[in-house]
């Protein structure tokens, strides 16, 4: 009761789903949760899969204050990287 929010919230969250025609819902979630374990591998950087509005998405959040633009560079690039070697036809056989 003391206290009033002095600016809004933002909330630095990220719902990304891979572009990909004629894959189906379940061969979309498999090929998220390879993405995800792509990109976490190495340890650097942190991403994971959620459900949102009932559709699989792979959920990117920034919070720490120590991110800089070259920590986003970097996920995006391990992003695209995974995407690109994980690909729809590799992610159904």
């Amino acid at each position: 009761e003391s206290f009033e929010l002095a600016a809004p919230q933002v909330l630095p969250i990220l719902n990304l789903r891979v572009r990909a025609e004629g894959v189906g819902a379940e061969e979309l979630g498999r090929l998220h949760s390879a993405i995800v374990e792509d990109v976490n591998r190495d340890g650097q950087r942190w991403i994971s899969q959620a459900v949102v509005n009932g559709k699989n998405v792979i959920r990117v959040m920034i919070i720490s204050y120590l991110s800089e633009q070259r920590h986003v560079e970097g996920l995006q690039a391990a992003l695209e990287a995974a995407a690109v070697r994980l690909g729809p036809l590799e992610a159904s056989a």
